[in-house]
């Protein structure tokens, strides 16, 4: 079952970029184990706004992501919702416990929108699940507030200066319709500090401090004895991949990969896994001082192929 596209119905979505969602498939008995969390099920779902030039939000383009803290993967669809009448704008699943970009667009989009229904339903994959109630909310957008620099701070899901619209929390409504963004955000702001910590502790994708992976090959095996060169390096190279596939949706995340100075095979070896398997991530010397020139610093970001407008 292939999803993902959207239905072009007005003039509103020539000012919107929406994104496409790979496509998900019934049949994924092959795949790992998915990572839950202790609270994911009691399902957590935001719209999280992140302008490029926060401190500029009248001339910045505007990311609309939506968050699934929750174990669940969310069948949805988003709605424009005027004048008692909507019309499908975007449709796809997203998966458990990540951020989904759905859409860049300026100010006037988000006026031209004045609102969004988000209607959704939870299920698992090849495991049982206890039902969840059918979502249903409708977020209104109001330009005068998301245009003041002071609306972005960094929030439960991003260390980033965004605005978060929580639209359920641990299982409840926030809000249904409510005719100003300020009071979504009032609702949002009243849940417990204690619950806030909890579940950004709980974010599988959250960043991390700055990670550092020892590449010698004293720190990978036990023993090198029956190996030779080339399996050595492919060992080390097959460290690398796991690390960043594990960390590949921490957006931001800094990593440290020490390969020490030698005769420079591995160092280069590195950079061209990095540069052909990860094209999106910056990759850099890293700090002299601590490292001298044995080290290699990563940056992960958002894979361009999953960024394509339609």
């Amino acid at each position: 079952m292939e999803v993902s596209v959207f239905d072009k119905p007005h003039s509103i979505m020539k000012k919107i970029e929406w994104t496409k969602i790979e496509a998900f498939y019934d049949d994924r008995t092959n795949i790992e184990k998915e990572f839950e969390t202790e609270y994911g099920n009691l399902i957590s779902l935001a719209l999280v706004v992140l302008p490029d030039h926060p401190e500029n939000p009248d001339n910045s383009r505007f990311t609309l992501s939506l968050v699934n803290d929750s174990n669940y993967y969310l069948s949805f669809c988003i709605l424009s919702d005027m004048s008692h009448t909507s019309s499908l704008l975007y449709r796809g699943v997203i998966e458990p416990n990540i951020s989904q970009d759905l859409a860049t667009l300026r100010l006037e989009g988000f006026s031209m929108l004045q609102e969004v229904r988000i209607q959704a339903f939870a299920f698992k994959v090849n495991k049982l699940f206890e039902c969840q109630p059918i979502i249903d909310s409708v977020i209104p957008f109001d330009t005068d507030t998301l245009r003041k620099a002071s609306s972005y701070t960094p929030g439960l899901y991003s260390d980033q200066k965004v605005k978060e619209l929580m639209i359920i929390k641990d299982g409840k409504p926030v809000s249904q319709r409510i005719e100003g963004i300020n009071e979504l955000v009032s609702a949002s702001s009243s849940l417990s500090t204690v619950g806030r910590r909890r579940k950004k502790a709980d974010n599988p994708n959250r960043l991390l401090d700055d990670l550092e992976i020892d590449l010698h090959i004293s720190e990978l095996v036990d023993s090198t004895i029956g190996m030779d060169n080339y399996s050595m390096l492919q060992l080390q190279l097959d460290e690398v991949r796991k690390t960043m596939n594990l960390h590949s949706k921490r957006i931001g995340q800094k990593i440290i990969f020490i390969h020490g100075k030698g005769d420079g095979v591995l160092r280069n070896e590195v950079r061209k896994l990095l540069g052909k398997e990860y094209p999106s991530c910056t990759v850099e010397d890293a700090s002299f001082r601590k490292y001298g020139f044995g080290a290699t610093s990563v940056v992960i970001h958002r894979n361009p192929s999953s960024q394509k407008g339609h």
